[in-house]
């Protein structure tokens, strides 16, 4: 993978990549192969019908692959925008990698929710119940994350913050062992990802009681935002994008953001971000940039409030 020197000969050829370097669930690469599949006949070079998958801290070898690759569109970051906002708030430096990447388009949005298993008894019907409940049996305090230092684990830090109760928060190796430890009871609560929306069919005893969403997420009208609960003063609503390293011709950029926007409306592709709770949002040309610029401002807002807070 690493090595491009030969990298000029094989764009003439046809031949790019995509590159993918944080941990997903199956249905969520499923929707990222039918995308790179799509943009073959609109991109080129081609970029592949699947994504080269990056192990690493929070996708640090992704990102180190594509800006170490020339800077002509043959290499293209496909990542969480977290990984551009959220990283370079707890990683302070004068220079973070991530500053060194170019969006280009934005696919889908997403956001986090709070969920809880049959170790929290039925009667706990909202979060505020939980909170309540987590008073009386602070043993039981507890919620996974996967990853500390995560959207998830700072989210869920400031919440407990503004409700005045102590969690501890748990970290899991990825979001399926959380799930069956929420689901079997040995963890009682968890911030995640927006699960897919025939996670409540895989785990029937798993509740939903909140969301860290603008507005209630489509599909789940009774699930509240953490907003409207005042238990979070913004929203957190992340998103999936591509990204190219700086220096890249504008030409590529807009060659490729213009296929994006057209990919990102076909009927098999929205139904598969459909699936997985993502709500498109074809963000190209100086929109894109915009908003991961206001996101970053918002976790910066965030991760200032949880550090004086001090919840963990």
């Amino acid at each position: 993978v690493l090595g491009w020197s030969s990298a000029p000969a094989s764009l003439a050829a046809g031949a790019g990549r995509a590159v993918f370097g944080f941990q997903a669930p199956p249905s969520f690469t499923h929707l990222l192969d039918a995308i790179l599949v799509e943009l073959q006949s609109r991109y080129r070079p081609d970029l592949g019908s699947t994504p080269v998958t990056m192990p690493g801290g929070s996708g640090a070898v992704a990102v180190d692959l594509v800006l170490r690759a020339p800077a002509d569109g043959g290499t293209v970051l496909i990542a969480p925008s977290a990984s551009l906002t959220l990283l370079p708030t707890v990683r302070q430096g004068t220079d973070h990698p991530v500053d060194h990447l170019v969006p280009v388009a934005g696919i889908g949005s997403t956001t986090l929710a709070f969920i809880v298993g049959p170790a929290v008894p039925m009667e706990v019907r909202t979060i505020n119940d939980y909170f309540a409940w987590a008073q009386v049996n602070p043993t039981l305090g507890t919620y996974g994350v996967t990853g500390l230092g995560t959207p998830t684990h700072f989210v869920a830090r400031e919440v407990a913050n503004t409700a005045g109760v102590g969690l501890k928060a748990v970290n899991y190796r990825g979001t399926q062992p959380m799930f069956d430890d929420v689901a079997a009871g040995t963890m009682p609560a968890a911030f995640t990802a927006m699960p897919d929306t025939d996670f409540t069919t895989k785990y029937p005893k798993v509740r939903l009681l909140a969301v860290s969403s603008d507005q209630r997420w489509p599909g789940l009208p009774d699930v509240p935002t953490l907003t409207e609960l005042r238990l979070l003063k913004s929203p957190t609503v992340g998103s999936l994008g591509f990204f190219f390293v700086e220096g890249t011709p504008a030409a590529k950029i807009d060659e490729l953001a213009t296929a994006v926007r057209s990919v990102t409306a076909q009927p098999a592709i929205l139904h598969g971000m459909a699936r997985i709770n993502m709500r498109p949002m074809p963000s190209t040309g100086p929109t894109y940039p915009a908003l991961l610029a206001e996101e970053r401002g918002d976790w910066l807002d965030l991760v200032r409030q949880v550090e004086r807070g001090g919840a963990r």
